[in-house]
């Protein structure tokens, strides 16, 4: 199952933060193998935006959640959604 534009966030030019709490409701929330990305949506700010440190975790309540790293390496600040879904 994949997903996209989630959301509408800002990252400034330079900037790495962990986006982590991403979570499914339906059960326990484990759907495997799951990619994220952050999709650029503002053409004329030249984003370049690098995803790394993908995580699942396995939290004390016997929920799953996601996350990632992500890295604005262009040189203006960026806006962005995110997307993914599973590996097949």
């Amino acid at each position: 199952m994949s997903f996209n534009n989630l959301g509408n966030y800002t990252i400034a030019s330079g900037a790495s933060f962990r986006f982590d709490g991403w979570s499914w409701s339906a059960g326990n929330g484990d759907h495997g193998a799951q990619y994220f990305s952050a999709h650029p949506i503002d053409p004329s700010r030249d984003a370049q935006l690098i995803i790394s440190d993908q995580s699942k975790t396995l939290g004390t309540d016997g929920h799953y959640s996601y996350g990632f790293r992500i890295t604005n390496h262009g040189p203006l600040d960026a806006h962005f959604s995110v997307q993914g879904g599973g590996y097949s």
